[in-house]
C-alpha cells in the first residue's frame, strides 16, 4: 500500500490534532487538581466538594483552549440564591447563575447584559452547567436544558474561571475539554506577592531626558485594597527596558497610604518631579468629611537614583468643599509648544460637595506650575462625572484631556480641550471612538508628528479587560489605529516613548485578575498599532 507524502502529512497532522484534544479537570471529586489556579484565600476542600465564597475569589483553569471547538462543564451548588452574581467567566465574557432576574450573560461580544429563563435553581442543590463553543458560537445549558447561544469568535479562550462573588460555591467537578495549551508568560515587572508586597497597582511611567525608563506604582503591603500600608515604589532601566534596578521605595507614609504617583519630566532642567497623595483615612470616610488627603511633591536630580523628601503643596490647590483628592494617577507633562511652554501640568481629580448638601460629585481637574514645581495653581474642573484623567499636548497652545467617567458614563471615555495651558477647558464630551469601562487610561504626545497622540486603556465597554493602544494623528478627534495587547484582565496603565520612538507601556494585567497578578511592562513599535478598531469608520 502506497501512501503519498501529502496523505502522510495529513495523517500526521490529524493524529497530532487528535492527540492534542483532551479533557483536564480543575476540580475532580471535590479535590483541586494541578490545573487549578485559586485566586483568593477562601478556597478549600471539604469532603466531596471544593468551596469558595465572597468577592475577589475565582477558581480558574490554568491553561487556554482553542476557541474553534471546546466545552466547559461544572457540577456545583450555590449555598444561597439572593442576587449574588455568582457565575463563570469565559475569557472576557460572563455567564451568571444568580442575577437580579436569574440567569444572565454580560460582556462586549454578548451585547451587554441579558437575562434568561431556565431551570429553577435551588439553594444547596447541585446542578450541571455546560458551555460548548464551536464555529464562532457558544451555547450554554443547565441540567441539559439549552439556555442561549451567543456569538463567540475567539482563537483561544483564556481566563475560564468560576466566581462566587457575593455567594458561596460548592464544586463537585469542573473540567475543560478541547485543544489545550499553556498560557503565555506575561512580563510582570511588578509581580504580586514578591519583593515585600502582596499586590501592586496604579502604574506610572516616564522616559527621562537621559533616556532612562522610570516605572512607578503603589506597593500594597497586605492586599489589593485601596487603603492600608501602601508605598510608592519604583524601578529604573537604563537599557530601554531590557533590565531593571531592584525595587526602590520612593515614598513611605508609615502604616498609611502614599499613592497616586504622577511623575513629570522637566525637559529644560532634567529634574524629575513626583507628585503624590497620602491619607490616614479610608476613601469612604473622606467622602463623608472625616479626614483629608495630603498632596506632596518630591524630585530627583540624578535621573531617578535618589529622591528628595516629600514636600506638602496642598495649601492653595485643595479647597475646603473638596473631599476626595488624587493626583494622576499617571504621568504629567511639561508643555513644550506655544505661549505656555515650560509649564508643568499634572492631571488630578476630586469630589466636590455643594453647599447645603453632603453628596460627593466626581470631577476631573488639573494643577499647573510656572516656576518648575515650586508653587502650584488650580486648573479648570470638568463637569460632574469626570474622574481620573491624563493630559497631552495636542498641538500648539492646545491640551487634550482623556477622562474616566465615574458617573454619567456611556461605556466610553470623556474628553475635553484647553487653549490656555489648563486654566480653562471646553465642555466635557463622550468620545464614542474610545470605548472604556469605569477605569483609568493614559494619553501621551509623539512630538515627532504634528498632532500624534497615543492612548491606552481597557478597550471594552464592559469589564476591565482588553488592554488596547490607539493612535490619533489629528489631536484626538479620531482614533483610526489600534492594537489589543492583552485580551484578558487589565486595568490602569501609563505609556511613554522610548528614546527610539517605540511605545513603552506599563499596565495592570493578568490571565485571571490583574490586582492579584501584577503590573506588566512591554514595548511595541508604532508600526504594530495598525488594526482598525471594530465599529469605527
Amino acid at each position: 500500500m502506497k501512501i503519498t507524502t501529502l496523505a502522510l502529512t495529513s495523517l500526521i497532522s490529524l493524529t497530532a490534532l487528535q492527540l492534542s484534544a483532551k479533557t483536564l479537570y480543575v476540580v475532580k471529586d471535590g479535590k483541586f487538581t494541578e490545573h487549578a489556579h485559586r485566586q483568593g484565600n477562601s478556597w478549600k476542600e471539604s469532603g466531596q466538594v471544593a468551596i469558595g465564597k465572597n468577592t475577589g475569589q475565582r477558581l480558574a483553569f490554568r491553561h487556554k483552549v482553542q476557541g474553534n471547538e471546546f466545552s466547559v462543564s461544572t457540577k456545583l451548588s450555590l449555598t444561597k440564591l439572593n442576587h449574588t452574581s455568582a457565575g463563570i467567566y469565559m475569557g472576557t465574557e460572563f455567564f451568571g447563575f444568580d442575577g437580579q432576574r436569574g440567569l444572565f450573560t454580560e460582556g462586549g461580544s454578548f451585547g451587554g447584559v441579558s437575562f434568561y429563563k431556565g431551570p429553577e435553581l435551588t439553594a444547596g442543590e447541585p446542578f450541571t452547567f455546560v458551555a460548548s463553543g464551536k464555529d464562532g458560537k457558544i451555547s450554554f445549558s443547565i441540567n441539559g436544558q439549552h439556555i442561549v447561544t451567543k456569538p463567540y469568535d475567539q482563537s483561544f479562550v483564556r481566563g475560564i474561571a468560576l466566581r462566587p462573588h457575593r455567594g458561596e460555591m460548592n464544586i463537585h467537578e469542573f473540567k475543560v475539554s478541547g485543544t489545550i495549551s499553556e498560557l503565555e508568560k506575561l512580563n510582570h515587572l511588578f509581580a504580586c506577592g514578591t519583593e515585600g508586597y502582596k499586590s501592586y497597582r496604579i502604574p506610572a511611567l516616564v522616559t527621562t531626558t537621559k533616556g532612562s525608563l522610570l516605572a512607578f506604582c503603589e506597593g500594597r503591603k497586605h492586599g489589593s485594597g485601596d487603603h492600608g500600608d501602601i508605598d510608592i515604589v519604583m524601578k529604573r532601566s537604563t537599557d530601554g527596558g531590557k533590565t531593571w534596578s531592584p525595587l526602590q521605595v520612593v515614598h513611605d507614609n508609615h502604616n498609611h497610604v502614599a499613592g497616586n504617583p504622577a511623575p513629570i519630566i522637566d525637559q529644560q532642567s532634567g529634574r524629575i518631579h513626583l507628585l503624590s497623595c497620602t491619607s490616614a483615612h479610608h476613601e469612604y470616610a473622606i467622602y463623608q468629611g472625616k479626614g483629608r488627603r495630603g498632596i506632596f511633591i518630591q524630585h530627583s536630580d540624578d535621573d531617578g537614583q535618589t529622591w528628595s523628601s516629600p514636600r506638602d503643596i496642598a495649601s492653595n490647590i485643595y479647597p475646603e468643599n473638596w473631599r476626595w483628592y488624587a493626583t494622576g494617577p499617571c504621568s504629567g507633562i511639561q508643555i513644550r509648544e506655544g505661549k505656555h511652554a515650560g509649564r508643568l501640568v499634572c492631571p488630578a481629580n476630586h469630589t466636590y460637595v455643594e453647599e447645603g448638601s453632603d453628596k460627593n460629585h466626581f470631577r476631573a481637574h488639573c494643577i499647573f506650575s510656572d516656576d518648575h514645581g515650586k508653587t502650584w495653581q488650580l486648573g479648570g474642573s470638568s463637569a460632574f462625572g469626570g474622574n481620573e484623567s491624563s493630559i497631552a499636548e495636542a498641538g500648539n497652545d492646545l491640551l487634550y484631556q482623556s477622562i474616566r467617567m465615574q458617573s454619567h458614563r456611556k461605556g466610553v471615555r470623556g474628553t475635553r480641550y484647553s487653549r490656555d495651558g489648563g486654566e480653562t477647558w471646553t465642555e466635557l464630551k463622550h468620545d464614542q471612538n474610545l470605548p472604556c469601562p469605569m477605569c483609568q487610561g493614559a494619553v501621551i504626545r509623539d512630538y515627532s508628528q504634528s498632532k500624534r497622540l497615543i492612548h491606552s486603556n481597557p478597550g471594552t465597554r464592559n469589564g476591565r479587560n482588553g488592554m488596547t493602544i490607539r493612535i490619533s494623528d489629528d489631536g484626538g478627534q479620531s482614533w483610526p489605529l489600534a492594537k489589543t495587547i492583552l485580551n484578558t484582565s487589565s486595568a490602569y496603565s501609563d505609556i511613554s516613548l522610548t528614546k527610539d520612538g517605540d511605545i513603552a507601556i506599563l499596565f495592570e494585567g493578568g490571565h485571571y485578575a490583574y490586582s492579584q497578578e501584577g503590573i506588566i511592562f512591554n514595548i511595541y513599535p508604532q508600526k504594530e498599532i495598525k488594526e482598525k478598531p471594530a465599529g469605527q469608520k
